[in-house]
């Protein structure tokens, strides 16, 4: 997605070595001049994807599709990402002291999981510490072990809600004016691609 964008910032100005050297360039111009040299070098670009308006004025590239395309093109940055949303999210659940009551259906979501030993006088543990005590509530470490079906949850929420915004308001991509030429679709269908596969890398729903 971004590795194209980066094409047209170099054919638009071949003399840039560096994206830094394309946003010394434009910082000073109008859109009308970046549009005019696009046109130029037979490119056409669009607000939001290939330029931002600075507030005072100038322009900038779009780190937007910069950061995303640096962190899904580096399977290390995608782990630390999820990791650290993974521990956001169970850190949650604890200071907000959500618990889980012991039942059938809860038992065989954690035998299914892997998880059996997870329960401890009749509630749910949300992590174990490094020596496998349970831990319910307080401030859960990053060396803490997340118990397996809160961390398929996790995952599967995460992947839904995305799927649920994409469906309704559509990307951080989404612009009326981005529809020409259909580079929305283009766009988003990459966007989700790239989504999807590092998120079932990085998590456990595949191995069921």
């Amino acid at each position: 997605m971004f590795n194209k964008v980066q094409e047209d910032y170099f054919r638009i100005y071949p003399e840039a070595k560096t994206l830094q050297d394309i946003n010394n360039i434009i910082r000073n111009k109008s859109s009308e001049d970046f549009i005019r040299d696009a046109q130029n070098a037979g490119i056409d670009v669009m607000e939001d994807i290939h330029y931002r308006k600075g507030i005072n004025g100038g322009l900038s590239i779009n780190e937007l599709l910069q950061y995303y395309s640096d962190m899904y093109n580096n399977p290390d940055e995608i782990s630390k990402r999820l990791t650290s949303e993974k521990y956001k999210f169970i850190n949650q659940l604890s200071q907000n002291r959500v618990s889980f009551v012991q039942f059938d259906e809860l038992n065989k979501a954690l035998y299914e999981a892997g998880a059996s030993n997870w329960i401890e006088n009749g509630l749910m543990a949300l992590a174990k510490d490094k020596d496998g005590n349970n831990i319910f509530y307080g401030n859960i470490p990053s060396d803490a072990i997340i118990n397996p079906l809160l961390e398929k949850y996790f995952y599967t929420s995460t992947l839904l809600s995305n799927n649920l915004r994409l469906s309704l308001i559509g990307t951080e991509l989404n612009h009326k004016v981005k529809d020409l030429k259909g580079i929305t679709s283009k766009l988003e269908n990459k966007f989700n691609k790239e989504q999807i596969k590092f998120i079932r890398k990085y998590s456990k729903l595949n191995k069921n």
